[in-house]
């Protein structure tokens, strides 16, 4: 039957899926599988409450206390060993946050000429106050902006033609996108209007990318995909590099999962290489592209470790394990400041792209 669980997610989405084709089927093995049909409207059978009236007064073993038996060295050497230690689900934000905490290990010189002045450091340059768009900063803001991105049917938009503003944020299906956002988030209706014309002017603007240029912008790419989950394991000391097992393989993950949700997949609409993109809504001063630009420094300051995490992903979803196919399929990384994305604004303005080399993709997962 059609599949009737839409709040069920995640990863394992895929296989509930399967699992429920074929219980439809009838096709699930009576020697692996056990079905139970549980009526929604049936009170829970809950099991009985285990006794524990004992554990109060439970005590371990007198050697296992004793720091010089042998027990209890034994004890302590398989908390340290890998096939006992537990696996962890990490993501870019909880790396960035323990990498925040983290002290640098170079000398105060080191940093100074290695790193970007912080934008509120003395030694920055002096900028102008952000442009204003008609839109205020803040998470919910850009959660609001994101909700749009993510919800647009990029394949629709690539087979019509380039409409007026005012026609496209007028359609009922495009309306419908900002208006249930601006609810999700407790954004005024009133700023919509600014937000279509941010997400309309982002979606036109020719792209400069490392591949080769798109005149069409955003809208003209091949295969999109919007915010696609990944789930990928950190590699052991002394892995090969991004190596994918083979059918009749099997993976072994001791240490743990990268996992987290793309923005926006697609492919070159002309050399056919794929990119990861990220919706950027940050108010910034400027928005000029360039090695040497704001957007670089930027990127380098806040965003270099999802850039490295969400690159390995993206070599992963293309099941990249060698140079040759790195060069045939990888594309790269596009931050894309919708803000700075503007007709009016110099060309390439609010966009941050990069191809990663493959020694960079080599060299950040051994890193992980």
């Amino acid at each position: 039957g059609a599949w009737s669980y839409p709040h069920l997610g995640g990863c394992m989405i895929h296989v509930a899926r399967r699992l429920a084709d074929l219980a439809d089927a009838e096709d699930l093995p009576a020697a692996l599988f056990e079905v139970d049909e549980i009526s929604p409207d049936a009170p829970p059978e809950l099991p009985p409450a285990p006794d524990l009236s004992g554990i109060g007064a439970w005590r371990p073993p007198a050697e296992l206390l004793d720091p010089t038996n042998p027990l209890a060295e034994s004890c302590a050497a398989l908390r340290w060993d890998p096939a006992h230690t537990p696996r962890v689900v990490t993501s870019y934000s909880r790396l960035k946050s323990a990498l925040a905490h983290r002290p640098d290990p170079r000398a105060p010189e080191e940093q100074a000429a290695e790193d970007p002045p912080r934008e509120d450091s003395p030694e920055a340059p002096a900028l102008e106050p952000p442009p204003d768009d008609g839109l205020p900063g803040g998470a919910n803001m850009g959660s609001f902006v994101h909700e749009v991105y993510e919800h647009l049917d990029f394949a629709f938009l690539a087979g019509v033609p380039p409409q007026a503003l005012g026609e496209w944020s007028a359609r009922p299906e495009i309306a419908a996108i900002f208006a249930r956002a601006a609810r999700h988030y407790g954004v005024s209706p009133t700023h919509i209007p600014a937000a279509a014309a941010l997400v309309y002017d982002s979606l036109l603007v020719p792209l400069e990318l490392p591949t080769g240029a798109v005149p069409g912008g955003l809208r003209s790419v091949r295969d999109p995909l919007c915010e696609p989950e990944f789930v990928y394991p950190l590699p052991d000391p002394g892995a090969k590099p991004l190596w994918l097992p083979e059918a009749d393989e099997r993976l072994i993950v001791s240490r743990g999962y990268v996992r987290g949700f793309i923005d926006f997949l697609f492919r070159h609409p002309t050399c056919g290489r794929a990119y990861f993109l990220d919706w950027k809504t940050d108010r910034l001063p400027g928005f000029a592209p360039g090695p040497t630009g704001p957007l670089a420094t930027h990127v380098k300051l806040h965003y270099q470790i999802q850039l490295q995490l969400y690159s390995l992903a993206l070599a992963r979803f293309l099941r990249i394990e060698s140079e040759a196919a790195y060069e045939e399929r990888f594309g790269g990384a596009v931050y894309a400041f919708v803000r700075g994305m503007r007709p009016g604004h110099a060309p390439g303005s609010g966009l941050y792209a990069v191809r990663p080399s493959w020694d960079d993709l080599k060299r950040w997962e051994a890193e992980l």
